[in-house]
């Protein structure tokens, strides 16, 4: 490999002329597949009588195996990499991966539009990213099942046009089921549960300063049917802490099957912000998750209001 990079390929260049071929391949293959190699075959006739003898299968050869080694090395550190998470990771974690492996998984999450338009979304975009990091990094998910983890917006349903909290939910509830329905979720998203962000849910994380167990989504039981419970308290919905979206939360909606949407409200109740911690009582964190304050301004806090109509 030595041999030929130092007597074909050049050094010092050989980098910028990678990415540029790669770039084009991936424009190339964006266009159709079969243009691609054609493309491809015309350029290396094309390149052929410029070849040296036996420099084109030489180089053909050298790619091949360099190919190979990359490979390798990439399923030696994968191996490392599960073997770290499987020793101290959570448990679930090993779960996980036999069942789905290189599958995504998460959730699908609807967003509300008055909060998409609102010029702090993007704020609130990054600092959940750091918040969810944090968490897949605390639970000791290592970067495979890290990089895996999904929430996946979904388009805005154009049929709601109002602003009502449960008018909202319910029409998102029957939109959620209708696409489950057609098989049109992405796969390794939970079936039996989604997001939904509104500005008061991400109020939670502006009023936080850093303190992730303060930090809460909704989470809509899709399922729900109000005439089924028509004295209860729990109308299908609960807050769930940011932080327990990778961990209690997601563990209970995947594999409790015995634990109803309804077992996770009653459960968060008794949290002081009514966000879903976990089901058994858990011990104060002798060492909280925290990120850095975010610093959103107190009069920019009394604008972003929630639009809700119990």
């Amino acid at each position: 490999m030595k041999l030929l990079m130092a007597r074909y390929w050049l050094d010092g260049m050989r980098c910028h002329i990678d990415d540029a071929f790669m770039n084009a391949l991936n424009i190339l293959e964006n266009i159709k597949e079969d243009y691609s190699t054609e493309v491809c075959d015309r350029l290396d006739r094309f390149r052929e009588p410029l070849y040296e003898e036996n420099e084109c299968k030489a180089i053909e050869n050298a790619e091949a195996e360099s190919i190979r080694r990359m490979r390798a090395g990439h399923d030696q550190q994968l191996q490392q990499d599960l073997a770290r998470v499987f020793a101290e990771g959570k448990t679930w974690l090993q779960r996980l991966w036999q069942e789905d492996g290189s599958k995504t998984w998460g959730y699908a999450v609807f967003e509300s539009p008055q909060f998409v338009a609102d010029p702090k979304c993007d704020v609130y975009k990054g600092e959940q990213k750091k918040v969810i990091e944090k968490s897949l990094d605390r639970i000791g998910a290592g970067m495979e099942i890290f990089r895996r983890y999904k929430m996946e917006t979904q388009s805005w349903p154009s049929q709601i046009s109002t602003h009502r909290f449960p008018e909202v939910v319910d029409k998102l509830r029957q939109e959620f089921k209708n696409r489950r329905n057609r098989g049109s979720l992405s796969d390794g998203l939970l079936p039996n549960v989604f997001l939904y962000l509104d500005h008061e849910s991400a109020i939670s994380l502006f009023h936080a300063h850093g303190h992730v167990d303060a930090m809460w989504i909704w989470a809509v039981d899709p399922d729900y049917e109000p005439e089924n419970d028509p004295t209860g308290d729990y109308q299908g919905y609960l807050r769930v802490c940011l932080k327990q979206l990778v961990d209690n939360f997601y563990v209970a909606r995947r594999w409790q099957s015995d634990l109803s949407m309804n077992d996770l409200w009653n459960a968060a109740q008794r949290e002081s912000n009514e966000a879903f911690a976990s089901v058994e009582p858990e011990m104060p964190d002798e060492f909280p998750l925290r990120t850095k304050s975010n610093n959103v301004a107190p009069e920019y806090l009394r604008v972003l209001h929630p639009i809700r109509h119990d």
